[in-house]
C-alpha cells in the first residue's frame, strides 16, 4: 500500500495517526515515518495494520524479510539440493 492508501484506510476506520501514537505511547511523527517508509518498526507496522484490519504484509510488504524465518546455511543448502533433485 502507498502511504496515502494507508492514511486513507486509517481515517476510514475512524482513527488518525495521533490515536495510534497515543495507543503505542510514541510520537505521531514515528507513526508518520513508518507509514512513509522513512523508518522501520515492527511494533508500529503491526499496530497500523491492525488498526486498518489488514495483514501486516499487505500493508507493508517490505517487512517480509523481517517476519520470514531465516534458514541456516545448512538448511539453505539442503533446500537447494531438494529443488535441484526435482530437475533431474
Amino acid at each position: 500500500m502507498t502511504p496515502q492508501d494507508i492514511s486513507k484506510a486509517i481515517n476510514k476506520k475512524g482513527f488518525d495517526q495521533g490515536a495510534i501514537a497515543h495507543a503505542l505511547n510514541c510520537s505521531p511523527s514515528l507513526i508518520s515515518k513508518i507509514i512513509n517508509r522513512k523508518a522501520i518498526s515492527m511494533r508500529v507496522a503491526k499496530a497500523v495494520a491492525l488498526a486498518i484490519d489488514l495483514p501486516l504484509l499487505e500493508v507493508f510488504p517490505e517487512y517480509e524479510r523481517l517476519v520470514r524465518p531465516t534458514l541456516t546455511k545448512e538448511q539453505q543448502q539442503e533446500a537447494l539440493k531438494r529443488k535441484l533433485s526435482e530437475l533431474l
